[in-house]
Parts: C-alpha cells; sequence; structure tokens
C-alpha cells in the first residue's frame, strides 16, 4: 500500500494522532533537504518495500550514498519484484519521518497483526530490529504462541516474549483499520509516544513465506476464508 496516501486512511479511521510525523515528501533523491530535518530521521520511500535509511546522527550520516541507494529504489518498479498489483502504479516518492525509537537509538518493536474479515488471528512480534537480523515470533489474538515459523516452534519454553500493556488497544486499532477487508497486515509500534502506525500490506513477505514449518501453512491459511466462484 502507498506509505503516504495510508495515512489519509489511517486518520479517517483512527485520528491522525496514531501517524509518525511526517518531515518531508520528495519526488527526486536529489531534493532531499536534509538541512531541514532533525538530527534523528527516517527516510523511506513510498512505493515498494525495505531499503529504509534510518539516520540517528545526521553529521555522521553519509548524505551521497543516501541519495544514491534512494535514487536507486525510486528508478524501480517494485512491482516486477514480486508482481503485487498494487505497487505498479504507486507514485515512487521519498518520504522523511521522525524517528521514534529510543533516546540510545534502539528500534522500537513491530507488531504485525494478520487480519481476515476485520479480525485479528495472529500477531509477529518484530523484535531485535536495531541488530543485523531482527526476531520474528507469532502469537495468536489472546498472545499464546502460534508455532508458525522456526523460530516461533522452537522457542525455549523458558523464554517469554513479553505481550505489551497497550496490545489490547493495538489489537482494537488494527481491527478497526481492516474492516470490511478480506485480509491485511497490520503494523502497529508501541512507542513511548504511545501507539504508532507503520504500514498495511496486503501480501505479507510477497506471499512467499519459507520460514513456515509444520503446521504453519495451514494454521495461516485456515484464517482465509474465500467463497466458491461459481
Amino acid at each position: 500500500m502507498d506509505k503516504l496516501t495510508v495515512r489519509d486512511f489511517v486518520s479517517e479511521k483512527i485520528g491522525g494522532a496514531f501517524l509518525v510525523e511526517q518531515l518531508g515528501v520528495w519526488s527526486r533523491a536529489e531534493e532531499i533537504d536534509f538541512d531541514s530535518l532533525p538530527e534523528r530521521f527516517v527516510l523511506k520511500c513510498t512505493h515498494n518495500s525495505g531499503g529504509v535509511i534510518v539516520c540517528r546522527d545526521k553529521g555522521k550520516l553519509n548524505r551521497k550514498a543516501a541519495v544514491k541507494q534512494l535514487a536507486a529504489q525510486l528508478k524501480k518498479n517494485y512491482y516486477f519484484q514480486g508482481r503485487e498489483w498494487l505497487y505498479r502504479t504507486i507514485p515512487p516518492r521519498v518520504v522523511a519521518e521522525a524517528f521514534i525509537g529510543s533516546d540510545d537509538g534502539t528500534l522500537p518493536d513491530d507488531y504485525k497483526f494478520f487480519c481476515f474479515d476485520g479480525v485479528v488471528r495472529a500477531v509477529c512480534v518484530c523484535t531485535n530490529r536495531s541488530g543485523k537480523h531482527a526476531d520474528y515470533y507469532f502469537f495468536d489474538r489472546e498472545f499464546r504462541r502460534l508455532p508458525v515459523n522456526e523460530a516461533t516452534a522452537n522457542l525455549p519454553q523458558e523464554r517469554v516474549i513479553a505481550k505489551p500493556k497497550q496490545f489490547d488497544r493495538m489489537l482494537a486499532i488494527a481491527e478497526t483499520l481492516s474492516s470490511g477487508i478480506k485480509h491485511v497486515r497490520v503494523d502497529l509500534y508501541d512507542t513511548r509516544d504511545g501507539i504508532k502506525f507503520g504500514e498495511m500490506t496486503f501480501f505479507d513477505q510477497s506471499g512467499f513465506a519459507d520460514d513456515y514449518v509444520g503446521e504453519g501453512d495451514r494454521i495461516m491459511g485456515e484464517f482465509l476464508k474465500l467463497e466458491e466462484q461459481a
């Protein structure tokens, strides 16, 4: 989903207070006004997935490299990578948003709510996001372990992933945003400034999740109810 226009949808549904502060929008990477940005910020494209530049110290940012990276992304139509048809016509732009991590630069955990017909059926907690390899653990709507992927299936029983204090509120927000939609993933952050919206996507991992194990595919697949076509 377009990472810029989705803000209007979110604002209408749940209010603008849940949006991360937007600092700028540019059609060309070369137009980014770095001098106007604060010491910490995030740059990302509106038309693809990944490739986010997290700046924790503007004085240490290699601006030339950042512009080069973003300019290369703007030239690519993300549709051709995974054939996710919604991306085909999204205008490529760069947006700058406020940094919502902690004072030491740690990124907040990402809560990915898998919604089916407006009901949260599973949530993937993405933690350790500041490291080279983030960790992904699945839970049901009661925050009980859901052995969908290898990381969750092999998680020692003594290892506890804490349920966020605002989990019930986050679940309600995800269900409000997904109301009337057959399937969508709603990503939210639990920050020191409250719950913040991340993104919405209809194609988790472009539909090519390769880390599901055991009954993982069946568990997730049975949540999706499709009407038979004549």
